[in-house]
């Protein structure tokens, strides 16, 4: 009797075990915890019998179940802290490595320092530098100081903390040894973090990385800020506010990213009770050029941002934070974030600053040319529409600070207004022209010869109105065409028409 009571019970208690995550799920018994981390929030799906069929329902149900299923949070710590504890080390599907002396790194930046990743082509880093040169030639004809910033990582920095396991470097060079090279060939504005990083950490007594984190400390970005001012100062040709280390306050309060990783391991008991060094800064007085800054970069930024608007070396910074998302700073006003990267008036938001900074994390290298870099060369890579032909009905005028044209009414059938020949343009290549115009309504532009796309407007008005035209042909004559602005199928124009800002670019490249 005493036996069945026995195993009725444990047969119970396996139910309930069993059960437990389910009744969770649904009633929430127990407080839920947050983990660490980014995850996609998973909707429920909706069944259908289309869903069910093809298999998404049930490939859908699975992602949400396994991401809300009750208690996953308590087995996630648990699990987590059985690992860090007894064996020093992180489960074998995280991102995350227990180094010697409890120092924490981010697998990837490791892979990356031991070429476990490999580096990409050099032919094809150089070509990147190429167009990099490019965009600061352009930005410099605009006024626009440019300056590259490599920022280190915890792995070049600090590799005897990595496990010996990982530590067998490979002899093929780094994309670091390839590319600092090349940005002095090439001539690039550039600020070598990594080289200031690794010579403070030989020549200092402070840690220059956190124990718990991935990115550098205040200290080590400090040192990186003072040569952003030191170069941007050079550029501008302008007295701006410079930085000094006064001291080091030492203490066992990691604050932000000092302890990101260690948040990141999602223990029941964190490790974020080591030293912190946090630098007493003085910043020189009196009155200084603050300029308009753009800086497009990753995570690595936030301390340099930090440290420039804090001590008030700029008026404005706009931190485009992987070029997908935009968050502002002001001189005197807190740090805003305006969100999601959707569109970008490049006149207006990019090309009226003092300086554009570009960061890339050494890690980073191979991605040195999506986005940011080359939308922003795409949009000064413009032909300039200076026209070999006017005709004697036109007069060239100023509108706002632009060239403008000035199309007399009276043109009979087929007046060719402007003209510009000589054009060398690329077949099976969308270029846009853009113009702005009001007025009489209608207005033909095309490239010549007649083998090459027509277009006509009727949508002219009163009022100015942005029009966009693509021409694309496969067409030979594309090599040596013309553009024209001519009206054609009318009696005579009894309006005028006024047009300027008129651009024409390569759309991609």
């Amino acid at each position: 009797m005493k036996n069945f009571f026995y195993k009725q019970t444990f047969i119970i208690f396996i139910i309930i075990f069993f059960c437990l995550p389910l009744l969770q799920m649904i009633y929430n018994i127990f407080p839920s915890l947050k983990t660490s981390g980014v995850e996609v929030s998973q909707k429920k799906p909706t069944f259908t019998i289309a869903n069910f069929l093809s298999g998404n329902f049930q490939e859908e149900y699975n992602s949400w179940f396994n991401q809300n299923v009750g208690f996953k949070e308590y087995f996630i710590r648990t699990n987590n802290q059985i690992y860090y504890s007894l064996f020093n080390d992180t489960p074998n599907n995280s991102t995350l490595l227990v180094g010697k002396n409890k120092n924490l790194f981010e697998k990837h930046y490791i892979k990356e320092y031991f070429n476990i990743t490999p580096p990409i082509d050099i032919a094809l880093l150089e070509s990147k530098i190429k167009q990099i040169k490019e965009l600061q030639l352009l930005l410099k004809k605009r006024g626009i100081a440019f300056l590259l910033v490599v920022t280190p990582s915890k792995a070049s920095i600090y590799p005897e903390y990595i496990s010996n396991v990982l530590n067998s470097q490979n002899e093929k060079p780094r994309n670091y040894n390839n590319l600092i090279p090349l940005l002095d060939k090439y001539k690039i504005n550039y600020v070598d973090g990594h080289e200031i990083t690794r010579l403070k950490r030989n020549q200092g007594q402070y840690p220059l990385f956190p124990e718990g984190g991935t990115h550098w400390n205040k200290l080590g970005a400090l040192y990186t800020t003072q040569a952003i001012i030191d170069n941007l100062q050079e550029q501008l040709s302008q007295d701006l506010t410079k930085l000094s280390l006064e001291d080091v306050k030492i203490d066992n309060n990691p604050i932000g990213s000092d302890k990101d990783i260690a948040q990141l391991l999602n223990l029941w008991n964190t490790p974020d009770n080591f030293e912190a060094y946090h630098p007493i800064i003085n910043a020189t007085a009196g009155k200084h050029y603050k300029p308009r800054i753009l800086i497009e970069g990753g995570s690595f930024d936030d301390l340099i941002i930090e440290l420039l608007h804090e001590y008030k070396v700029t008026s404005s910074i706009d931190f485009y934070f992987y070029y997908k998302r935009l968050v502002t700073y002001e001189i005197g006003k807190e740090r805003s974030d305006k969100g999601p990267v959707n569109s970008i008036d490049w006149e207006t938001d990019v090309f009226n600053k003092d300086a554009i900074i570009v960061e890339m994390n050494e890690q980073n290298i191979p991605k040195i040319l999506d986005g940011f870099i080359q939308d922003a060369l795409n949009k000064l890579d413009i032909q300039e529409i200076s026209f070999d032909y006017i005709d004697k009905n036109v007069s060239q005028i100023d509108i706002k600070g632009k060239i403008g044209y000035l199309l007399k009414k009276g043109a009979k059938n087929q007046t060719v207004f402007l003209s510009k020949s000589g054009l060398n343009l690329s077949q099976n290549t969308d270029y846009l022209l853009s113009y702005k115009a009001k007025g009489y309504n209608k207005l033909n532009v095309d490239l010549f010869p007649d083998n090459l796309p027509e277009y006509r407007n009727e949508d002219i008005g009163n009022d100015f109105k942005e029009f966009n035209v693509v021409f694309n042909s496969s067409s030979e004559s594309m090599k040596d065409s013309k553009l024209r602005f001519f009206v054609d199928g009318i009696n005579e124009m009894d309006k005028d028409i006024i047009i300027y800002d008129i651009k024409f670019e390569k759309v991609g490249k």
